[in-house]
């Protein structure tokens, strides 16, 4: 049995963090013995983790980094089994540690944004280099990381897409019914990537034809009182519940009638494959990765950064006709993003190491 050491930054809640779950609590499951370091953070899934027989490696936490590179230094030197790194820290702590490893690259944006491009590609290279291969958890992350140049020319990247465990929810039914509980749901970080603007222009339009529709936004930020604003400005925060971070998903999707992503770019979106899970329409933004994981053709694919675009999908959700097919297609859709699937994907991988 091959033991699988995965170091992450956090074990905050996030879309990482929740998809690093799903795979080491899938890896355990499948016979493997897996292990969690993380850097830094409140550890917020650290029950989620041991509650799935994974166990959890505190020494690093809130440490000197000097020192946490030691520590893991010293650990993986006797260590024997799959290193496996995820997010710009962890990757760069791993890499310098002189292990063999593989990384996983979340993100389809520079390796540190905000700093300099040539200091994101030095440090984006030196991990690349020292790794045995990369993961990209989509199309749009590989290409993206190609075309800056984040990544040696050596270096060989795979994309493995992420995966979702099936829940009793898949055939929900909704007691929202058009012109009276329309309610409307994203879950984004309140941040330029995730264009809320647009989502609560389209919701004013939304209103129009359907009074009675409402707008729940799980997520904190820093644009939350500019958006409160904004929605104040259109006359329209009051249909609008700002729900900040909350752990329990299941009750806002089991709630809403309609998942909006309005998101200028994602290097997967975790949130639309939980939609489609708990059998909730998706109207998302036909951009990055969005359309590999919900299908080019998905009835409810909208333009970029259009409101009309939003609004006219959303009120097209509402519809009972609409909402069959629209559900059929996304449970059909949910397939591809099957544990095993992942699994196997990352085993054939790791049998390289």
């Amino acid at each position: 049995m091959k033991k699988v050491v995965h170091v992450i930054t956090t074990i905050n809640r996030g879309g990482a963090e929740n998809q690093l779950l799903t795979l080491a609590r899938a890896q355990h499951k499948s016979g493997r013995e897996v292990e969690i370091f993380y850097l830094k953070g409140q550890p917020e899934l650290m029950n989620d983790f041991v509650n799935s027989g994974v166990k959890v490696n505190s020494s690093l936490h809130g440490k000197n980094p000097i020192f946490q590179a030691i520590i893991l230094r010293r650990f993986l030197k006797e260590f024997s089994g799959v290193i496996h790194a995820h997010l710009p820290r962890a990757e760069l702590m791993v890499a310098i540690s002189g292990s063999k490893f593989v990384f996983s690259r979340h993100n389809a944006e520079s390796f540190f944004p905000g700093a300099p491009k040539f200091i994101s590609r030095t440090l984006s290279k030196f991990v690349s280099r020292k790794s045995s291969f990369g993961v990209a958890i989509s199309e749009a992350v590989q290409n993206f990381l190609v075309k800056e140049r984040e990544i040696s020319k050596n270096c060989e990247i795979t994309v493995v897409y992420y995966a979702i465990e099936p829940n009793n929810y898949g055939a929900f039914t909704h007691n929202n019914s058009p012109g009276a509980s329309c309610r409307i749901g994203t879950i984004s970080r309140l941040e330029p990537q995730k264009d809320l603007f647009t989502l609560i222009s389209a919701y004013s339009k939304v209103l129009k034809k359907f009074p009675t529709a409402e707008l729940l936004v799980i997520g904190a930020g820093p644009l939350e009182n500019q958006l409160k604003t904004y929605a104040e400005n259109l006359g329209v925060n009051d249909g609008i519940q700002w729900l900040g971070r909350t752990a329990d998903t299941e009750k806002f999707y089991r709630s809403i009638g309609t998942f909006v992503l309005s998101s200028i770019y994602e290097g997967f979106g975790l949130v639309l494959l939980e939609a489609m899970n708990y059998g909730v329409p998706i109207v998302a933004t036909k951009v990055s990765a969005i359309p590999e994981v919900i299908g080019f053709d998905h009835p409810l694919i909208s333009e970029l950064s259009n409101p009309e675009s939003f609004a006219k999908n959303i009120e097209k959700s509402f519809s009972r006709k609409n909402r069959e097919i629209v559900l059929e297609y996304q449970a059909q859709r949910l397939q591809k993003f099957s544990t095993e699937q992942l699994i196997n994907n990352l085993d054939n991988l790791y049998f390289k190491l």
